[in-house]
């Protein structure tokens, strides 16, 4: 596998140059969940991934 001198690991930044969009369209589905989601995140509906894991007995 090459190395990608920009990856993540290194920089600690995404790097959307090389990503392939998907084309298709969303699902009615798929916008009202993206928009619950939205909903949950200025509600402050959320949990870290530490507290996640506890929660479910991984830690």
């Amino acid at each position: 596998m090459a190395s990608n001198k920009n990856s993540y690991k290194d920089s600690g930044k995404c790097n959307l140059n090389n990503v392939d969009l998907d084309s298709a369209p969303l699902s009615s589905e798929t916008k009202e969940r993206i928009k619950e989601a939205r909903e949950d995140l200025k509600s402050g509906n959320v949990c870290t991934l530490k507290q996640l894991k506890n929660e479910l007995g991984l830690e």
